[in-house]
């Protein structure tokens, strides 16, 4: 698998440890905004349950994939987005 950047957001039911590695190592995706909680991280591995990502601090680690939503970026405003599969199943 390619490697690539990609924004998370933690969910608000997510776990304590989640919250805690999102928010320690993550890149902030809008510096100028410190309220807003996206953060960046690169993509390594992944699978249906869990991701490893990997922070630019040197830290890597796999995180539960329900305990956080990948955030896309407007391609015309540049804000972040949530990503919605457009799978008929999974609406």
């Amino acid at each position: 698998m390619k490697q690539k950047d990609i924004c998370v957001l933690a969910k608000d039911d997510a776990s304590h440890r989640t919250k805690d590695r999102i928010r320690q190592h993550g890149v902030p995706f809008s510096p100028d905004k410190p309220h807003r909680k996206e953060m960046i991280f690169t993509l390594v591995e992944h699978n249906p349950s869990s991701w490893l990502l990997q922070a630019e601090d040197g830290w890597l680690g796999w995180l539960p994939r329900d305990e956080f939503v990948h955030v896309a970026t407007c391609h015309k405003c540049n804000e972040p987005v949530i990503q919605v599969c457009m799978n008929e199943r999974c609406r």
